[in-house]
């Protein structure tokens, strides 16, 4: 990744360290036609019956000196995500 990001890289680990401390897991994928890295990032807990379960928060895309980042969220959750700063 750092290969690949160059200078962004410091930007792409301080986006890894803003995460609150979950369990997150990367799947990455090359898609050729858009000469980019995909990856999706994965929260996965356990219900109390021991069932894993896991919840798309965000997905990356990784270009040549950049990435960008998508999150998709519900209208139900709107008011929880865009809190002011």
């Amino acid at each position: 990744m750092e290969q690949i990001l160059g200078d962004s890289y410091a930007a792409y680990e301080t986006f890894q360290d803003a995460l609150p401390g979950l369990e997150m897991e990367h799947e990455r994928q090359w898609y050729a036609p858009y000469k980019a890295w995909f990856a999706k990032g994965q929260y996965f807990w356990a219900t109390p019956r021991g069932t894993r379960k896991e919840k798309t928060l965000y997905w990356l895309y990784v270009y040549e000196g950049y990435f960008i980042v998508a999150v998709w969220f519900k209208e139900k959750n709107r008011a929880e995500v865009l809190v002011p700063m």
